[in-house]
């Protein structure tokens, strides 16, 4: 999947205000609207009765455009695994 993000958005997240940049010493940073992510996830789930089953999870996804510029990033590129048991009503 590939997402996409409004400049308020990207502020929000990626960003550096004045403020902040005086306060921590990274530059200044206003990033505009454009690509967030891209990334790769499977999923996996196998019922054990009719109430409970197993799932489990994996991914990967790497940043683009202005969110992997901002000068916060200390990582591009993020891994994810869950797994769990649940019960269905």
């Amino acid at each position: 999947g590939v997402n996409v993000a409004g400049r308020r958005y990207q502020q929000t997240f990626f960003g550096v205000t004045a403020e902040q940049s005086a306060n921590s010493g990274y530059p200044v940073y206003s990033p505009g609207a454009g690509l967030r992510d891209a990334g790769l996830f499977i999923n996996a789930r196998h019922d054990l009765s009719r109430h409970w089953f197993v799932f489990g999870s994996a991914g990967a996804s790497t940043l683009l455009g202005p969110s992997a510029d901002s000068p916060i990033v200390r990582r591009r590129v993020g891994t994810s695994i869950g797994s769990g048991v649940a019960y269905r009503f």
